[in-house]
């Protein structure tokens, strides 16, 4: 599951002989500025943060003239446009699918919507950023015959040993280019993915693959306003301060597949965290587990387990908004 545009990947680095490396870095600085120049750089909350300490060498800061505190300099890209699945450098959720497959899972209610809006048992769904398998699994058990397409191959490794003896084919592919027979889907599914597709390209794959009168269903989870959840997002934001979900672009998505403005419907869940699960939810976020070191982890853990406590259990209530389209009868 990649980014949605190049966006510089930023990775703490302290040089012991700046004279020695001043050319390197010079060049390197170059390339990041050209780079920046062919494609706009949005703002990524998933740095390389283990990778960043394993880099940490003695010696003191380098400033390259970004405006930035502390000892940073750029490093080459990691974006979702461009980056091949081959390349399992390039997509992080290759390091967190132990711990993405704890995450919740979604509300049967909401299984029986989707279910429903693809044409019952039988029907055909594109499961576009399937990970784990969190809606592609239960789909497949209540009739619904799954391609899911994850660019993370440990993420669909996972998902293909769970998905044993049900109709799902696990498909190595982005969203943008799945490879999968044209017109052949009742239902395009993206769950709590879009945040990492192109639109414009992932809206001409879903025009690609529905069936004559398909639906298309975008899955949007947020967080309830509860103490709890109010208080670890803002010990999330403290932690990362760069971690600023922005909404996904279903409008966008929607009008580049030729499909009518979206209509919406909202379930609600709730589920109680064990420890150790709250430890493996907040290490599957893209802004905690891979963006901070193995310090600042420990310590956001440790204190997220401390507001559970404080607050009576770690309650994750979210509200899945399911935004939904269909293609129209000619």
């Amino acid at each position: 599951m990649g980014e949605p545009d190049a966006a510089l990947r930023l990775v703490p680095v302290l040089a012991p002989r700046p004279a020695r490396d001043e050319e390197r870095l010079l060049a390197l600085r170059e390339e990041c500025r050209l780079r920046q120049r062919e494609r706009p750089a949005r703002r990524r909350a998933d740095l390389l943060g283990d990778a960043a300490h394993g880099a940490l060498r003695s010696g003191r800061p380098v400033r390259m003239g970004f405006r930035f505190t502390g000892p940073w300099v750029p490093c080459l890209p990691v974006s979702r446009r461009g980056a091949r699945v081959t390349d399992s450098s390039r997509w992080v959720f290759n390091r967190l699918a132990g711990d993405y497959r704890h995450r919740p899972p979604y509300p049967p209610a909401l299984v029986e919507r989707l279910l429903d809006l693809a044409g019952g048992p039988g029907a055909h769904v594109a499961d576009l950023g399937a990970g784990t398998g969190h809606l592609a699994l239960p789909l497949a058990r209540a009739g619904a015959r799954v391609h899911a397409v994850e660019p993370a191959r440990a993420m669909l490794d996972v998902l293909a040993a769970d998905a044993a003896g049900l109709p799902v084919v696990a498909v190595h592919a982005a969203a943008e280019e799945t490879g999968l027979e044209a017109g052949a889907f009742d239902l395009v599914l993206v769950a709590d993915a879009l945040h990492w597709i192109d639109p414009d390209r992932g809206g001409r794959e879903v025009a690609r693959l529905l069936a004559p009168e398909g639906a298309l269903a975008v899955v949007v989870p947020t967080l309830a306003d509860t103490p709890f959840l109010r208080a670890l997002s803002a010990l999330l934001a403290a932690s990362n301060p760069k971690a600023r979900p922005r909404p996904p672009p279903v409008a966008q998505l929607c009008a580049v597949a030729g499909l009518p403005p979206p209509d919406a419907e909202a379930f609600e869940d709730e589920v109680l965290l064990a420890d150790d699960e709250l430890d493996a939810v907040l290490r599957s976020l893209s802004y905690a587990g891979p963006a901070l070191g193995p310090a600042s982890l420990a310590r956001l853990l440790a204190d997220a387990r401390a507001l559970a406590l404080a607050h009576g259990g770690a309650r994750w209530r979210r509200r899945l908004v399911l935004e939904r389209t269909r293609r129209p009868a000619r």
